[in-house]
């Protein structure tokens, strides 16, 4: 018994990369950030080099706005204003414009 089910939500990941001194530009590096928005969120893994992996989870329209830098920095401002200046405006354009999310998949299965 397995089924496989495509989820209507795609994710893409982004990075916030260490400040010029090397340290963390988030406050806890022990713990998961999350940022909740409805029905879509974003979370903040740590890495060892105080760089952390920053993956957005959403539905497929937020991705439909990042055909263009003015959409891409709109879902942005609109949602997660608080981590453009952790992430960079830079950055972020780098990671999401004229770029699509990644499929997320639900597997079931029984033994």
């Amino acid at each position: 018994n397995y089924s496989q089910t495509y989820i209507d939500a795609l994710y893409m990941e982004l990075s916030i990369e260490p400040d010029e001194a090397g340290y963390s530009k988030m406050p806890d590096i022990n713990c998961l950030h999350i940022w909740p928005r409805g029905n879509f969120m974003m979370i903040g893994l740590p890495n060892k080099d105080m760089s952390w992996t920053i993956t957005l989870f959403g539905p497929k329209s937020i991705y439909g706005e990042f055909q263009t830098a003015s959409g891409v920095m709109g879902v942005f401002e609109k949602y997660f204003p608080d981590a453009i200046p952790l992430i960079t405006k830079k950055r972020i354009l780098e990671d999401c414009l004229g770029k699509q999310g990644y499929p997320m998949v639900s597997i079931k299965c029984s033994p």
